[in-house]
């Protein structure tokens, strides 16, 4: 692995978190956190605080939200990727018992075992309007409706930079995808809006409108054309420097 240290190792496995300056996979926070000490001039913490000891009333509550994991909503997972450790962290994230802990800590507890599951092969769509919703009606202009919700979705609209069409990325993620109108076809990932070939902007330290123009490093003067910078010392046809 090439990262290591307090925010684990990105390797997709849980169990090996945990691993401590000196390689050593531990079980305890205490030890592991103590082990990325940046100074030996710093005392070990001895003592761990958790949210549900610190909001006892909570826990109840925490206990009955985040039952979600284990109960028939991803019943089709359970035999794939253990819930319990998953449980018993959203547990440990909805006993912060504020905003933060009753909707954040709480849905993204649940999203990191819908995402090891769909990393896992299955596809769980457990967000509702009232549990965790994802609002991608807010890129929609008034009047659009191009950006859909995809609880494993991914890219497949051409868009300005990639105008061939086909999945993008190399797994399904959860997320807000555009599926472009025929008469505006490509994404602009500048603007993200869905237009016409001709009307897709390039950036270059800041978004360039489709027919504006920008100086660069070299002292050129460059003109977006259809997502793409010409540089060049003449005018392209039908471009306006802004």
């Amino acid at each position: 692995s090439k990262v290591c240290g307090l925010c684990g190792n990105n390797n997709g496995d849980l169990k090996d978190d945990f691993t401590t300056r000196h390689s050593l996979v531990t079980t305890t926070a205490l030890e592991f956190g103590n082990s990325w000490k940046t100074s030996q001039e710093c005392s070990d913490t001895v003592t761990q605080s958790f949210p549900c000891d610190s909001n006892p009333y909570c826990k109840a509550w925490a206990e009955k939200k985040c039952e979600i994991i284990r109960d028939d909503t991803f019943r089709d997972c359970h035999s794939k990727v253990d819930p319990t450790a998953y449980y018993n962290a959203c547990i440990e994230e909805a006993c912060a018992c504020d905003m933060e802990g009753k909707y954040l800590g709480f849905c993204t507890a649940v999203a990191m075992y819908a995402e090891a599951c769909n990393a896992a092969g299955v596809c769980v769509s457990w967000r509702k309007p009232n549990l965790c919703p994802v609002y991608c009606d807010y890129y929609n202009a008034p009047g659009e409706c191009s950006w859909h919700y995809e609880p494993c979705g991914t890219v497949t609209a051409k868009t300005c930079k990639d105008q061939v069409i086909g999945q993008k990325f190399s797994s399904l993620l959860e997320g807000c995808y555009a599926k472009c109108p025929e008469n505006a076809p490509y994404l602009d990932e500048n603007t993200m809006k869905c237009v016409q070939l001709s009307e897709c902007s390039c950036f270059y330290n800041d978004v360039i409108p489709a027919g504006g123009a920008v100086v660069d490093d070299c002292g050129r003067t460059c003109y977006c054309t259809a997502g793409e910078l010409e540089c060049s010392e003449t005018l392209p046809t039908n471009s306006t420097p802004t």
